[in-house]
């Protein structure tokens, strides 16, 4: 009883991950494993601080993306805290 108990378990994961990995094909996540490139980063931030007209530009985008990390941060937290 155990056994089939178990195999039943790990064939629901098993249909999950699948439906987890084809939905993360196509949604947004808020954590994903990006690429490393460092001399990218280092290009960007060279042409943002050499363009006087896009700086401007991306510190507002950076602040909404800065309020809205802190927003889905407290809003985690707050369930996580409530969870238990």
């Amino acid at each position: 009883m155990a056994l089939a108990s178990s195999m039943n378990h790990e064939k629901s994961r098993a249909i999950e991950m699948k439906r987890i990995l084809a939905r993360e094909q196509n949604e947004p996540l808020l954590i994903r494993d990006e690429q490393s490139n460092p001399m990218a980063l280092i290009n960007n931030h060279n042409l943002i601080a050499n363009d006087p007209q896009l700086e401007p530009r991306y510190h507002v985008a950076q602040e909404q993306e800065i309020s809205h990390f802190e927003d889905m941060f407290r809003l985690l937290r707050d369930d996580n805290t409530h969870a238990y």
